[in-house]
């Protein structure tokens, strides 16, 4: 028979067996996991070092050369640099920014982070390792360790080189397609002008003189294409063709932006654009016009001897929404000379600076009152000028198009 004693000391040998086999069941556990989590890492490695974004993790650093890499995946050898080489602070990533754009980018982080934005992308180039150069993506979050309060500059870079270099193509297509000059006509002076806010943009402008409508009459249209990019180029192409060919066939202003409508209505109706038209043509002795309004902002005509400004209204739809709809035809008859005619898209209006005020018409309309007295050319540039000043620091968002023409 057992004593007490003996099972005492029985039930202690078997208690520690079992303390032992948890803590050997809980190793094993860990272990396990450590495997498993090695495996994971090991396949994102794998999946990194075969794709075309580079992750990184650097100190945020209000001084640019304190601005080390902590983490840069391996797989920034695409660019024939090594990631140790960035780790030990060999090579800080400013380093291998092109000279020409180092300033920029610098100056667009201090923006961001005067603004209090913490997630941001920059479009830049880069001299790789073997000393060409490349178009890449940057786009970087703010991240705060929240056990050391640590900031981190992290996020991913992408290779769009190719991408860059096709979009420029298209751009210089694009660019071909608008007027390369403003035309030289009696009695008139033009100018006009269109910036994109991507390398390609869906805005639209172009003269049709009398070699065109033979009438002896000047056409002057502009448009704007919903959205913007490489999409919106593609359907303003199409536009301008039709437009052309339609303009060159008898008819009147407003024929021709109904027989434009209907055939931008199949188009655009699967893709639900649409395009804003403003048609303005003015008759050979430059003393009465006539317009058709579709959808888009009126065009102002302003006055200095009464130093008024007229919105050329009329009622219309934007292109592409409605093929059976009826357009109506404006007709003004008391142009004179140093009167000022403006036509723009929306972009210049909407743009906003840094504390959200948009560049209204009023601001417009009163440099065009300013300067009313010197040539379009001279009109146009000081408006640039002035949207460029008050935007400063503020990227481009929309497609920006103006025509300016003076009564002379």
């Amino acid at each position: 028979m057992t004593s007490d004693k003996e099972c005492s000391t029985l039930e202690s040998i078997n208690r520690s067996l079992r303390e032992e086999i948890a803590e050997l069941t809980h190793r094993l556990k860990s272990k396990e996991q450590e495997v498993e989590n090695l495996g994971a890492l090991s396949l994102t490695e794998i999946i990194l070092e075969n794709s075309n974004a580079i992750l990184f993790r650097r100190l945020a650093a209000d001084d640019p050369k304190k601005r080390k890499m902590v983490y840069v995946s391996r797989n920034i050898s695409c660019f024939g640099y090594h990631a140790e080489d960035f780790l030990v602070g060999k090579i800080m990533f400013r380093d291998i920014v092109y000279h020409e754009d180092s300033a920029r980018t610098l100056k667009e982080i201090q923006d961001f982070v005067e603004q209090g934005i913490e997630s941001y992308s920059q479009t830049y180039r880069i001299i790789t390792g073997d000393g060409d150069i490349r178009w890449i993506e940057d786009r970087t979050s703010i991240f705060e360790d929240p056990s050391t309060g640590t900031r981190y500059h992290q996020g991913i870079v992408i290779d769009i080189h190719e991408k860059k270099k096709a979009l420029q193509l298209a751009a210089e297509v694009q660019k071909s397609l608008l007027p390369e000059d403003d035309p030289i006509i009696d009695g008139l002076d033009i100018a006009g002008k269109t910036f994109p806010c991507d390398e390609v943009g869906g805005d639209y402008f172009d003269y049709l003189p009398e070699s065109t409508t033979g009438n002896g009459s000047l056409s002057i249209i502009i448009g704007d294409i919903s959205g913007h990019g490489v999409d919106a180029a593609l359907l303003m192409a199409s536009a301008r063709a039709f437009l052309r060919m339609r303009a060159s066939q008898q008819g009147a202003v407003k024929d021709i932006v109904m027989a434009m409508n209907r055939h931008l209505t199949e188009d655009m109706e699967k893709n639900g654009r649409f395009m804003t038209l403003f048609y303005l043509t003015l008759d050979r002795c430059h003393t009465s016009m006539e317009w058709v309004r579709a959808g888009h902002d009126p065009a102002v005509l302003y006055d200095p001897v009464t130093d008024l400004f007229t919105e050329l209204k009329g009622p219309g739809l934007a292109l592409g929404i409605d093929k059976d709809y009826d357009y109506h035809q404006q007709q003004f008859e008391s142009l004179a000379p140093h009167q000022v005619l403006l036509l723009t898209t929306d972009g210049i209006y909407e743009a906003c600076n840094q504390d959200n005020e948009m560049f209204g018409k009023e601001r417009m309309q009163n440099i065009v009152r300013q300067h009313s007295t010197q040539t379009a050319k001279n009109i146009l540039d000081q408006i640039i000028q002035e949207h460029n000043s008050f935007t400063s620091g503020v990227a481009q968002a929309d497609d920006i198009t103006i025509v300016i023409v003076k009564i002379i």
